[in-house]
């Protein structure tokens, strides 16, 4: 997963601490922004997480229910608003289509009766 992380009026935000909380096990791991403004956050489980973004004299962004799947990238830009850090700004991430812009990977995630009606080699049994 990466990112970039601007105000308002879309300017970076060097040494913004960005945290992701994989839900299920409340595992949070945490990376800070560059000089201009990317993060990078590599080897995500697939899961559901929590993603809070914050720095001094801005309010608290907060991502929940981030789905990711197994081997594709996600970019996920996050912009900041002026205010207190102890205000926090809440974002509920929804699934759409999502175009895979970081590498060549396709794949796609497969259960229940769509995964049972998959052709089978002839040894398998």
């Amino acid at each position: 997963m990466v990112g970039t992380v601007t105000d308002a009026s879309g300017g970076i935000i060097a040494g913004a601490t960005v945290e992701l909380t994989e839900l299920s096990s409340n595992q949070t791991r945490r990376t800070t922004t560059n000089d201009v403004g990317q993060y990078v956050v590599s080897s995500v489980q697939p899961g559901t997480y929590r993603m809070t973004v914050s720095m001094s004299g801005f309010r608290q962004a907060v991502l929940s229910n981030l789905s990711f799947d197994v081997a594709k990238s996600y970019t996920v830009n996050v912009t900041l608003e002026v205010g207190a850090i102890t205000e926090t700004v809440t974002v509920e991430a929804t699934r759409g289509t999502e175009l895979q812009t970081l590498d060549a990977t396709v794949g796609a995630v497969l259960a229940g009766e769509p995964l049972l009606r998959l052709p089978r080699s002839a040894g398998a049994r």
